[in-house]
């Protein structure tokens, strides 16, 4: 199974989604905002980062644009609950 890094400001996105991929075996190490989930990522292995897009302190795009530039990335998964300055081009050049 996979070895998850979510990283959400969500308290009950984190928990529901931990939930749920805990049950189908895998393992989930979850960061509250981009700035930790950095930090948590530097220092292990993942196969797959799941991260919000609008979080405070480091947002989305700033984590992605950090995994961009590892040598040995994780497969990605972007997502947001929205907001009226989220501009979906952003998401196609990275």
């Amino acid at each position: 199974m996979a070895r998850i890094l979510l990283i959400d400001d969500e308290p009950q996105i984190v928990t529901t989604l931990s939930t749920f991929l805990g049950r189908e075996g895998h393992v989930v190490v979850s960061a509250g905002d981009g700035k930790e989930g950095l930090k948590i990522l530097t220092g292990s292995c993942f196969d797959i980062v799941i991260t919000d897009i609008i979080m405070p302190e480091c947002d989305g795009f700033e984590v992605l644009m950090s995994i961009e530039k590892m040598p040995n990335r994780p497969k990605i998964i972007a997502m947001s609950g929205g907001s009226s300055y989220l501009v979906q081009e952003y998401l196609l050049d990275i």
